[in-house]
């Protein structure tokens, strides 16, 4: 019964809330800053999350950068790690976005205001250059190395080595626990489970002296050791779009066939 007032009352809260503050408000004050948005984003989703029960918990928040941005790289099982993502931290974050998401309205207006970059297997290098502009703008990247949302770890792909490559920005390695008990894939709303997000933050990671199939291999190896996070499967899914897994050297041969993604 309790589990069942936890879920009416989030349901009812994430719908209220992110419309008071991200249509309401808006409309009523005029001119908002970026800074503002993400502020009453940040809001709106510590709101839904206490009201669907939900708690979070970050360690190793130490490990942070602190003198630049970063490129977070994290395993991705539900549709709450981003709003676990966004709710933790207080830095610029913003995503890679399959580009099917930016046709529905009201989220589109929420990932455009967050600058997140649509990805798709046509728009590739065009995607890379956009994520490469707002990293050295200073905001925060996030990307799912597995390309979807999925119960068992996929492989990861090569998109966040080859820009740390590019930019020689640190990687931010996350690993989330818990969201997919909270909410799993392709659950919907009235679904979710009162619970706890865990967000470990790994210590930074530089790129240097290594091809993005090697920094990638480093990187999965901090996921590997995490028993929650799931065990490598082959299984393909269409949710999402990768970045190219190869340097700029190689960009031509990525137009060509962007299906290695």
């Amino acid at each position: 019964m309790q589990r069942i007032g936890h879920r009416t009352l989030g349901f009812v809260t994430y719908y209220a809330t992110f419309f008071f503050y991200l249509v309401l408000l808006p409309a009523l004050i005029p001119g908002e800053s970026p800074e503002l948005f993400r502020s009453r984003l940040r809001r709106a989703i510590k709101l839904s999350l206490r009201a669907f029960g939900v708690k979070l918990v970050v360690r190793g928040a130490e490990h942070l950068a602190e003198d630049s941005n970063a490129i977070i790289v994290a395993n991705h099982s539900s549709w709450f790690d981003q709003l676990a993502l966004l709710a933790a931290f207080d830095q610029p974050i913003t995503f890679m976005v399959n580009e099917k998401y930016f046709r529905y309205v009201g989220l589109a207006r929420v990932l455009r205001k967050l600058e997140c970059v649509p990805v798709s297997s046509k728009t590739v290098l065009e995607s890379i250059q956009t994520a490469r502009k707002l990293l050295d703008k200073g905001l925060w990247l996030v990307v799912y190395p597995e390309g979807t949302r999925s119960t068992q770890r996929l492989p990861f792909r090569r998109g966040a080595a080859v820009l740390a490559e590019m930019t020689s920005i640190p990687v931010q390695p996350v690993v989330i626990i818990g969201a997919k008990d909270v909410l799993a894939r392709r659950n919907g709303l009235w679904r979710v489970q009162p619970g706890t997000i865990e967000l470990n933050v790994e210590p930074l990671l530089l790129h240097a002296q290594a091809t993005p199939r090697e920094f990638m291999a480093r990187i999965e190896e901090i996921y590997t050791d995490q028993d929650d996070v799931g065990s490598s499967s082959s299984v393909s899914h269409s949710d999402s779009a990768g970045l190219a897994h190869t340097a700029s050297a190689e960009t031509n041969m990525i137009a060509a066939n962007p299906a290695r993604l």
